[in-house]
C-alpha cells in the first residue's frame, strides 16, 4: 500500500526556548525542568497518511488519499542524563501505554520565532473537516509561522500550519490534516514549545539502552508514534 510520507529535518538546538523531548507529567509550559529526557539529532518528523494510486490502461493517475493522518519521530536520545530516565521509561511504558512529549519545531530565523509570551484562541467556531481556521493572537499583528505545529485543547491531535495571514486583525490559517474534531469559539491553542503531543513507543523500537563504551549510555533508535 503507498503512503505519502513527509520528512523535516531538524537540527538540534540545545538553547532553553529549543529543548524538546520526553514530558515529566501533562504539565507542559516550555521549561526545560519539565522534560524526563531530551531529544538530540538526528532527528526527524514523518506524516504518516494513507494514498491509494492506480494508472489506467492510457496511463492515467487514479488517486486517492484519506484524512487520516498521524506524525512519527525518529529520534536520538541525548546521552546526558547520569540517571538513565529512558532505561525506566520505555520498560515502564512498553508498547501499550501512550505518554505526553514536547512537539519539536522547526528552527525559525528570529523574525519568525514564536514569542513564548503569544497566547492564541479560536476566534470563529470551526466545524468538523474545516481545513481553515481564525485565531485571535495576544499580539494581533503577529501571524504564526507556516510549517509551525500546534494543537486545539479540545482534542489531542497535532495540525500543521500549512498556510497563515493576518485578516482584519485575525490569524487566518490553514491546517493539515483538516481539523478530526470541531473546535469551539474561545478555545485555547497551544503554538511553540507548549505543543504537547500523545504517542507511544513504536514496536521496532528498543525497550532499554545500550552502552557505547560502558560507560556513555546510548539511545539512538527511538521512534515514537502519534496517539489517534
Amino acid at each position: 500500500m503507498p503512503r505519502i510520507q513527509l520528512a523535516i529535518s531538524l537540527v538540534a538546538n540545545f538553547e532553553e526556548n529549543m529543548m524538546y523531548g520526553i514530558l515529566r507529567s501533562e504539565t507542559n509550559t516550555g521549561l526545560t525542568s519539565e522534560l524526563l529526557c531530551l531529544f538530540s539529532a538526528p532527528l526527524s518528523i514523518r506524516s504518516k497518511q494513507p494514498a491509494f494510486a492506480s494508472d489506467t490502461l492510457s496511463l492515467k493517475r487514479k488517486t486517492i488519499q484519506t484524512n487520516y493522518q498521524r506524525w512519527e519521530i525518529d529520534t536520538a536520545i541525548a546521552p546526558l542524563d547520569p540517571d538513565f530516565n529512558i532505561l525506566g521509561h520505555t520498560v515502564k511504558m512498553g508498547y501499550t501505554k501512550s505518554f505526553p512529549i514536547r512537539m519539536p519545531q522547526p528552527v525559525f530565523p528570529a523574525y519568525r520565532a514564536i514569542p513564548k509570551t503569544l497566547m492564541c484562541n479560536v476566534s470563529q467556531a470551526a466545524a468538523l473537516m474545516a481545513s481553515q481556521v481564525y485565531l485571535t493572537n495576544s499580539n494581533p499583528s503577529f501571524a504564526l509561522p507556516a510549517n509551525s505545529f500546534i494543537r486545539f485543547h479540545g482534542h489531542s491531535k497535532v495540525y500543521l500550519i500549512t498556510d497563515t495571514q493576518i485578516v482584519t486583525g485575525k490569524n487566518l490559517i490553514t491546517i493539515t490534516p483538516s481539523l478530526v474534531g470541531s473546535v469551539t469559539l474561545g478555545e485555547d491553542v497551544s503554538v511553540g514549545d507548549n505543543v504537547t503531543m500523545h504517542v507511544f513507543y513504536e514496536t521496532d523500537s528498543p525497550l532499554g539502552l545500550s552502552f557505547q563504551d560502558g560507560i556513555l549510555a546510548d539511545a539512538s533508535n527511538v521512534t515514537f508514534v502519534e496517539k489517534l
